[in-house]
């Protein structure tokens, strides 16, 4: 079974084999694509580049979209009736998003790209009138919601039972595999969110963000220069994230697997 806060999970990502050509080959698909569906998705998908502060708006109305981030970063997020602000995630390249958007549409759902940011955006409707298997197209749909459930109760479980460190551990050490996944540096990434969205997302408040960081770089974790992020002992973070993990593990073994995976990468 799956360890629920296991950092380097990266089940709701794509390859991006080129970020600079607006291709439907540039992305690695779950499976090989017919001629049939590439054709159709070249016809009825678009590549759209938005600019830091833009809100998406094709993810938040009806009847949505699915949507592959191919360069740059996205956040979504909701405010309550007094105006704060909880941001429900960050999408960095190779995500895909979208696939609750329509049904946030009457609240105050936002997408908003947190720097230059292309997407490869294909309607929801036209999702269901792709030339596939409807079998096979419900059965991938399926998967892919059911991960998007799992990060959302994955977070759930990160802002129920974790502090401030374990927290901002799980947090730099996620971002840290998905860029890796990318055939980024491993260790070493820029945070295009501000503290204040990151304490937003992880329900602490920027004032902890920053120190906790500056205590990390203290401690020999880390290189902290500003947005700048270098991961000086991974080891020492996971452990630091599993320090109580007899309440707030499932199991251990995927994530070990996964942390010696990663690495030897």
């Amino acid at each position: 079974m799956l360890d629920l806060i296991c950092p380097y999970d990266t089940g709701l990502s794509l390859k991006i084999k080129s970020t600079r050509a607006q291709s439907i080959n540039a992305i690695t698909w779950p499976h090989p694509l017919s001629k049939a569906v590439k054709q159709s998705l070249y016809e009825n998908g678009v590549f759209k580049v938005f600019q830091k502060g833009d809100s998406i708006t094709e993810i938040m109305t009806k009847p949505g979209a699915i949507c592959v981030v191919v360069s740059g970063v996205l956040k979504s997020q909701i405010s309550d009736i007094n105006g704060r602000v909880m941001v429900l995630g960050f999408y960095l390249q190779g995500d895909i998003v979208g696939f609750d958007g329509a049904a946030m549409e009457k609240s105050t759902y936002e997408a908003v790209a947190l720097s230059t940011t292309c997407l490869f955006i294909l309607p929801m409707n036209d999702y269901w009138q792709l030339p596939e298997d409807p079998i096979v197209l419900s059965q991938c749909h399926a998967k892919l919601a059911g991960q998007a459930l799992f990060e959302a109760n994955r977070r759930t479980a990160i802002i129920g039972h974790l502090d401030s460190d374990q927290k901002l551990a799980y947090f730099l050490l996620n971002i840290a595999a998905r860029m890796h996944y990318q055939n980024y540096a491993r260790n070493h990434f820029n945070l295009p969110m501000s503290r204040v969205e990151i304490s937003q997302y992880l329900f602490v408040t920027a004032e902890t963000v920053s120190r906790t960081l500056s205590r990390f770089q203290e401690s020999g974790l880390l290189v902290v220069k500003r947005s700048d992020i270098q991961i000086l002992n991974s080891e020492s973070l996971l452990a630091l994230l599993h320090k109580h993990n007899a309440t707030t593990q499932l199991t251990s073994n995927y994530c070990h697997f996964e942390a010696c995976h990663y690495g030897s990468m």
